[in-house]
């Protein structure tokens, strides 16, 4: 037993330091770019209970660095019960560019966000669509930092996000997470480069209204709370059209961290539900990761040696991944946040695995959705009734 199990954690440590060093490899490979494109567009943003934090995200993108004539700013107020929505009305009145519109819980179509966001986009007008949260800042080259990447084949462009800014006052935890999200959007970078994206995040992405009008937009994607990955995987498997992933500084957003772990497993939990929709690679590159890191921890009672060995190599692959994201986006320093990002990395692949077998339920922005919601949505579409907690 103890000598299958030391091979089994063997071989999987091995598989995913290649597939590591593979996707690392992926990312600083030269993708084309495109220097003169200068379309209409769309920016969205859908705003729930967001009065904290909508302020300095519209002022971020009344300075965007693009003509004001071909661009428009959509922002959606979905049933906020704080003052977001008088804080959206009044920068609406002082900028033209900006367009209000408040959406009831009955005239949404889809549950969640994606709900917001579908509404914004039928009122839209512009040839590339831009989504971005209320609760991120963008950069005045955001626009034009994913623009150069939608070469006549490309359909949809995502970029990286991260939790934190260079010196500032964000705690232990907020500096893992970001360095988590580092992480993640390395893999799904690497992966796309390769033709094979896994995941995306829906605070900084842009798409052709055409690709999304191709896969028939999100009324056709099915109920789902984590839109921006249905929207990716839709366009990558159902179109010709090529997606990419954007990892330069001129395209960087930034968010704010989550507080507590319990919105952490939350959010977490939420975005689980599109491990059922993900093509097998994606699901093989999760489980992969999941199974090398609990052999591993199972070794740790057994024979420290070969303990040593795989969480060295798991360690120095995480580290590979993450340096030239790193590199790129000038954000080094988070490197020095390695130490308690893998001891996070350990725990959580162990823990959250576990919860699963009992969470039957999604928690969004103070909603409860089933678990199933995007597995089968033929099944719940007439029950989906959100409450609030």
């Amino acid at each position: 037993m103890f000598e299958a199990l030391s091979l089994f954690a063997l071989i999987a440590s091995i598989t995913y330091a290649v597939l590591g060093c593979f996707l690392a490899l992926s990312i600083t490979k030269k993708i084309s770019k495109r220097k003169s494109f200068e379309p209409k567009i769309s920016i969205i943003v859908a705003a729930r209970n967001e009065a904290q934090h909508l302020p300095d995200c519209l002022r971020s993108l009344l300075r965007v660095e693009y003509p004001p004539a071909k661009t428009e700013i959509i922002v959606v107020d979905d049933c906020s019960t704080d003052d977001s929505e008088k804080i959206i009305q009044r920068f609406a009145t002082a900028h033209p560019q900006i367009r209000h519109f408040r959406l009831e819980a009955e005239q949404k179509h889809r549950p969640g966000k994606a709900g917001a966001i579908l509404y914004g986009i039928d009122h839209s007008s512009g040839e590339i669509i831009f989504i971005t949260d209320a609760d991120c800042q963008v950069p005045p080259t955001w626009i034009r930092g994913l623009l150069q990447l939608f070469t006549e084949r490309v359909g949809l462009v995502g970029g990286f996000t991260l939790l934190d800014q260079k010196k500032d006052a964000t705690p232990l935890l907020g500096k893992i997470q970001s360095l988590d999200w580092l992480y993640l959007l390395s893999v799904a970078a690497g992966a796309s480069t390769r033709g094979r994206p896994l995941s995306w995040v829906g605070n900084n992405m842009a798409f052709r209204r055409q690709a999304y009008d191709k896969v028939g937009g999100y009324r056709a994607l099915g109920y789902s709370l984590i839109e921006d990955f249905a929207l990716a995987n839709a366009i990558a498997t159902q179109t010709d059209w090529q997606v990419r992933f954007s990892a330069v500084k001129d395209a960087l957003v930034h968010s704010s961290p989550l507080s507590s772990l319990l919105q952490l497993y939350r959010q977490r939990r939420r975005w689980f539900t599109g491990f059922g929709s993900m093509r097998p690679f994606g699901k093989s590159v999760m489980i992969l990761s999941t199974v090398a890191h609990l052999s591993c921890v199972a070794l740790s009672a057994m024979q420290w040696q070969l303990f040593l060995f795989c969480f060295l190599s798991l360690a120095l692959t995480d580290w590979f991944l993450l340096y030239p994201t790193a590199k790129n986006l000038d954000r080094r320093d988070l490197l020095r946040y390695f130490p308690a990002f893998q001891f996070y990395f350990f725990c959580y692949l162990t823990i959250f695995p576990l919860f699963l077998f009992f969470d039957r339920q999604v928690v969004w922005k103070e909603q409860r959705y089933p678990s199933n919601l995007a597995v089968s949505p033929d099944k719940i579409a007439h029950q989906i009734r959100p409450t609030v907690q």
